[in-house]
This record gives structure tokens, C-alpha cells and sequence, in this order.
């Protein structure tokens, strides 16, 4: 059977053939079908936010870990070259820790294939840039304000109140260092609680203000105090006064006699700066001179000193100490005749005591004792007059017992003992002058800050002694 060959197409037909292919190829671009194609989900319409991100998350990932995958190659190769040459090649080790990733996490593609950036790493690592600031919010930033605003006192036992409760809050934590079901706070919370129980903060490193904030700075006690210089735990201050004093009477005598002097005053005070306890020292000294009148030269020195010690919240020991030298005064009931300059006299003054509050009950028991020496007196012979029976020392023990009204106002009653010894025993007019001193006074006093402070009491005295001695007549 003869198979049929195939005929061969004309010129004419193989052009017709040409356009009818070019005419429906152009038909099929042209087609309404083209726009509907391009409604596909796939290409058409809103891409989510969270894609985007899982996208970008992903190339990072891939270009972070490109480099280690590389450098992870390294040691492949020159293990493959190693074992082509039947040589030992030593295990790889990096210079510092974490320079490679651990055997049990992925690394490299493996970690990019994973989905996330954030699933290799484990939160307990992330740690905070040295000196970079925690975050705080508003209330820790107006609670720090107010601690900034308190005493240095109050201040140190807020501190030590906080470090006691973080001490406590890290005892009852839990020993495997796992937050139990009960717990509420973020890891971040717990990461700066370890921080600051395993190093103390430095007392000048507390956070400040921001610079628009209003300026809240702790009032001054004392504004218009003169300027000290700090030596150890004391403020040292020192004063310069200098005036003229005119009296009409400048020797206070019946022969009044006018008199314009100058006087400069040089006063030196010692001031503690501790929290509990308080010291005081100052030492002064007076020079006068006359300038239009009758000469008199009046100088004067002196010392005094207090001491505060807290034994607890309501008991308290005091103690004092003086002493002044300075000619006596004008005014002296003892009249000396002949006399042309008045005997220098020593004062020395020293008292210890205890103060007990109980509730608004105020107690104190004070001891002291009062020493009074006098110098020699100068004639108008030229001899010297002694005075030493006029010496004496005074000893007395002082009980009071208040009530506080209000912080201002006290009232008080108070009981004084006490005895003054003389040293000559029996003086030149035949009397035993040693007497012994009792005494009882009641008041008020006030206590109104640096505007007044003071009492005002009522007393009575009883005094025995002063005795003339017998004397035998031949």
C-alpha cells in the first residue's frame, strides 16, 4: 500500500499561515484576559506590615550569618586537605569566648532558615552597655527627687532602709534562680535588682534631673552664715569686728568721766558636721583702747566649748566647758583703795548632765562646777595688794522636770543644791564666807527657731553661811 506523501506548501500558503499565527498571538495579548490575570492574590493588593518585616528579618539574618558561615567553611577546608594528606590537623580555637557559635544551636543558613533573628539568642545573655542608663519612669524620677531633697541624716537611712528590703526580697527568692508562678516582674526588672545588691551605688552618682526641669533645690538652714573652711569633719568660721563705743562714765564711779574708745573683736568658731552627734568650739578675743578720754585698757579672752552625744533616741549627754580672763569689771561691789588698775580675774566654768524624754515629758539632771580666781591689785605705792581670799569654787547639782506644750513653748520647774568653797577659810574681817546654796525656780521656755529662743523663770535662793569666827581675848 503506497503511504500518502506530504505536499509541499505553496509560497502563497506558507505567508497565509505566517499572519494567521501573528493574528492570534496578537489576540491573546490584546484580550480582556490580561487585566483580570493581574487580580491574582499573588500579585494584586495590600502585603501585611508583619511580612515585610519577617522578610527583612530574613535577609538580615542571611547577610549576618553569611560571614560566620564562611568563616565556619575555613576549618572544613583545611580538614578536607588535611585528611587528603593523612596529616593530624589540631582542633579549631578561637582567641576569645563566643567567637563561634555552640554545637547545640544553629549557626549560620540554619539559624536564617529558622524564621526568626531573635531565636538563637537567649535573653538571659543580653546585658546592658556599660554606662549606658537604665530606663526609669516618672515615679522612680520624682521619688529620687524627693530622697535628693532630704537631710543627709534621713537620706542615709532610706538607703540602708532600701538595701535592707532588696536583701530580704533576694532571700525568699526561689534557690534554682527560676521565678516561681507567682512572679510578676520582667526579666529587665530582676537583671538591675542583681546589679546594684552585688556593687553598692556611689553616693555622687545619683541620677539627675533633666535640664528643663525646675530647679528643686534643699533651702539652706542658715543663708546669710558666714563662709567656713572644712578641716576633716569641722567647718572652721572666723569674724573680724571692729567699732567705737562711747560712755559717759568710763570707770562707773561717782567722778563720771566721758570717754570715746575703739574695739576690735576677733572671734574663731569650730562647727561639727557629723549626723548624729554635735561638737562646738569658739575662742575669742577683745581689745579696747581709748581714744578721746581717760585711758582704760579693758582687754578680755575667752573659750567656749559644747558637746552633744546621742546615747539613743530620747537620752542624751551634754556637756560644756568656759573660761575667760579679763580684768574685773567696773562694776564689782568690791571697792579696793588706792588702787590704780583692777586685778585680772579667771573664770572657769564646766558642767556634765544627762536629758531623758518620755513622750512629752522632759527630765535632765545637770552637775557643775564654777571656779574663780583673782589676781594681785596694784597700788598707788607701787605694792601689790593680794586677793586671794576672794578665790573660791562653786559646786552644784541642778534637777528639772518640763512638759511640752508645743514645740515652742515648755514649761518647767527646777530644784538647785549646791555649795561654794572659799580657800582662805576664814578672810581679814574674821568671817568663814563658805555658805552652802539652795535654790528653786519655774518658768517657761521658748524655742522658736533662729528668731528667739530662751527663758524665762522666777527663782528663789537660800544661802547659809557667812558666819563670824570667835576670837580669843587675852
Amino acid at each position: 500500500m503506497r503511504k500518502a506523501r506530504p505536499t509541499a506548501l505553496s509560497g502563497m500558503q506558507r505567508l497565509a499561515l505566517r499572519m494567521s499565527c501573528a493574528a492570534v498571538a496578537l489576540l491573546v495579548l490584546a484580550g480582556p484576559w490580561s487585566v483580570h490575570a493581574q487580580d491574582s492574590d499573588s500579585l494584586r493588593g495590600e502585603v501585611p506590615e508583619d511580612a515585610i518585616a519577617d522578610e527583612l528579618l530574613r535577609l538580615q539574618k542571611q547577610r549576618d550569618f553569611g560571614s560566620g558561615t564562611a568563616r565556619a567553611k575555613a576549618p572544613g577546608e583545611k580538614a578536607a586537605q588535611a585528611a587528603a594528606n593523612r596529616t593530624p590537623q589540631p582542633a579549631y580555637a578561637p582567641f576569645s569566648a563566643g567567637a563561634t557559635p555552640d554545637d547545640d544551636k544553629p549557626s549560620g543558613p540554619e539559624a536564617a532558615a529558622s524564621g526568626s533573628l531573635f531565636e538563637s539568642l537567649n535573653p538571659d545573655d543580653v546585658q546592658p552597655a556599660e554606662g549606658a542608663a537604665k530606663p526609669s519612669s516618672a515615679r522612680e524620677r520624682a521619688k529620687q527627687a524627693r530622697e535628693r531633697m532630704l537631710p543627709p541624716d534621713k537620706r542615709r537611712q532610706a538607703e540602708k532602709a532600701a538595701m535592707k528590703k532588696k536583701k530580704t526580697a533576694a532571700a525568699d527568692a526561689p534557690e534554682d534562680g527560676r521565678d516561681d508562678d507567682l512572679s510578676t516582674a520582667s526579666l529587665r526588672a530582676a537583671r538591675e535588682t542583681d546589679g546594684e545588691e552585688r556593687e553598692k551605688l556611689d553616693p555622687g552618682s545619683e541620677r539627675e534631673a533633666a535640664i528643663e526641669a525646675p530647679s528643686r533645690k534643699r533651702a539652706e538652714d542658715d543663708p546669710y552664715a558666714p563662709l567656713g573652711l572644712r578641716l576633716g569633719s569641722f567647718n572652721l568660721y572666723s569674724t573680724l569686728e571692729q567699732g567705737l563705743v562711747w560712755t559717759s562714765n568710763v570707770n562707773s564711779s561717782p567722778d563720771a568721766e566721758a570717754a570715746l574708745q575703739s574695739e576690735t573683736t576677733l572671734r574663731l568658731r569650730a562647727q561639727s558636721d557629723w549626723s548624729e552627734h554635735e561638737a562646738r568650739i569658739e575662742a575669742y578675743g577683745t581689745l579696747r583702747r581709748t581714744l578721746d578720754g581717760p585711758k582704760l585698757d579693758d582687754d578680755s579672752a575667752g573659750l567656749s566649748s559644747a558637746l552633744r552625744y546621742d546615747i539613743t533616741n530620747d537620752l542624751r549627754a551634754r556637756g560644756t566647758f568656759d573660761y575667760e580672763i579679763s580684768p574685773e569689771s567696773a562694776t564689782s561691789a568690791v571697792v579696793i583703795e588706792g588702787a590704780v588698775s583692777r586685778p585680772i580675774r579667771q573664770t572657769i566654768d564646766a558642767t556634765a548632765g544627762l536629758e531623758k524624754d518620755l513622750g512629752k515629758l522632759r527630765l535632765s539632771a545637770v552637775a557643775g562646777i564654777s571656779n574663780d580666781r583673782y589676781g594681785d591689785a596694784t597700788l598707788d605705792t607701787g605694792e601689790k595688794l593680794s586677793q586671794r581670799e576672794r578665790d573660791s569654787t562653786l559646786y552644784n547639782l541642778r534637777l528639772r522636770t518640763g512638759y511640752e506644750i508645743s514645740p515652742a513653748l515648755t514649761p518647767f520647774a527646777e530644784v538647785e543644791v549646791g555649795r561654794r568653797e572659799y580657800e582662805t577659810k576664814v578672810d581679814a574681817a574674821g568671817y568663814r564666807r563658805s555658805a552652802d546654796r539652795l535654790a528653786a525656780r519655774a518658768g517657761l521656755g521658748l524655742d522658736l527657731g533662729e528668731k528667739l529662743r530662751g527663758e524665762v523663770a522666777a527663782a528663789g535662793h537660800f544661802r547659809s553661811g557667812a558666819r563670824r569666827q570667835p576670837r580669843l581675848v587675852a
